[in-house]
């Protein structure tokens, strides 16, 4: 294993691959994998209607090349 500081904090990871781990932040997607030396690389910028949503699920096809993060919106009404 491997060890790494980012600058924002991961709300949600998964293995993605045997070795390579989705990492969710508040306003990005990150691959990273276990061989060699490598960092977190950036996949994409998180769309603006998922901040502030729980993420339940992140998912990719078998070659990585499709990305969908899932999330939750919660509403809560005081009447």
């Amino acid at each position: 294993m491997k060890t790494y500081n980012m600058t924002e904090d991961c709300i949600f990871w998964k293995w993605v691959s045997i070795n390579t781990i989705g990492i969710v932040t508040e306003t990005s997607v990150y691959h990273w994998t276990m061989e060699g030396d490598s960092q977190p690389a950036k996949m994409f910028d998180r769309h603006q209607s998922l901040q502030g949503c729980q993420i339940i699920n992140y998912r990719t096809d078998e070659s990585l090349q499709w990305l969908l993060v899932n999330g939750n919106e919660f509403f809560f009404s005081l009447n």
